[in-house]
């Protein structure tokens, strides 16, 4: 047989073990469970009662931080009534006109006293003004309560005004937005959904048999399908219920995630080699 022929098997050989190896799917290692990343956060925003859509500051895929406006309904009513409550609530002319009052009976009430020690007044006129200075006191008490309850009534007011804005409570990404200027909200239906993904979760379902040997806040290592680089997640919640069909429990993990990778890829979860060795002898 001449070289020529030898050099081509080997070249043929040297091929298909190639095709077959990148025809093998990756498999997870023998001592790895299959995992899925997910948001570590994730909020659908939604107005509580209907109203005109005023503004839509955010599109899908914004980044988004604490306290961004979202959406925002419109609130020329609710501004007008917030005016008219707070006429009511700067003003102390009623408290002052039951002052004045309250001053006005009180002289004469002295003077009806002195009247009486006199005889020139009855005790009649003297109880009657009496009477009265102590139904002024009331009115003025009165009227105090009555501002307190219209100070109220304006800070209700302007939490129904930020009820008309959708706030973001974290920093996150715009996933979802359905939504438009000059739209009726409907309450039933998110208008906005925003995702964490930095840190990102990991949930892994593994068998009972591997979760019972591990805890909390424990350290393991996970690598992307199709990567070779293993990275470092730790375990933030054991699921307090085995399922009892497929005998599996939920394994959360937290993985930092700086570089902003999509939720929803499929991972190897490298299990510890004693927990693997310990469930293998049983």
């Amino acid at each position: 047989m001449s070289k020529t022929l030898l050099l081509c098997i080997a070249t043929l050989l040297a091929l298909g073990s190639l095709l077959r190896s990148e025809e093998t799917p990756t498999q997870a290692p023998p001592a790895a469970e299959k995992g899925i990343t997910r948001p570590s956060e994730s909020t659908e925003y939604q107005f509580n009662q209907p109203g005109l859509i005023e503004q839509v500051m955010v599109k899908e895929g914004d980044s988004v931080k604490k306290g961004d406006l979202l959406v925002k309904q419109n609130d020329t009513v609710e501004q007008q009534t917030l005016k008219s409550k707070s006429i009511d609530a700067d003003s102390d002319l009623s408290q002052r006109l039951a002052q004045a009052k309250l001053d006005v009976l009180r002289v004469d009430l002295k003077r009806k006293k002195e009247l009486l020690a006199q005889q020139n007044v009855s005790q009649a006129e003297y109880e009657e003004a009496d009477l009265k200075v102590k139904e002024a006191e009331l009115d003025l008490e009165y009227s105090g309560q009555k501002i307190r309850q219209a100070k109220i009534d304006v800070e209700e007011q302007r939490a129904r005004i930020e009820l008309k804005k959708m706030i973001s409570t974290f920093d996150g990404i715009v996933q979802k937005v359905d939504a438009r200027a000059g739209q009726n909200a409907d309450p039933s239906k998110p208008q906005v959904i925003v995702v964490r993904n930095d840190p990102l979760w990991i949930d892994v379902h593994a068998p009972s048999a591997k979760t019972k040997l591990l805890k909390e806040k424990q350290p393991l290592q996970i690598r992307y399908d199709g990567e070779d680089q293993w990275q470092d997640a730790e375990i933030i919640f054991l699921d307090p219920v085995v399922d009892a069909q497929s005998d599996t429990q939920l394994v959360r993990l937290q993985m930092k995630n700086p570089s902003g990778r999509r939720a929803g890829l499929r991972v190897d979860v490298r299990l510890p080699e004693e927990v693997t060795a310990a469930s293998a002898r049983q």
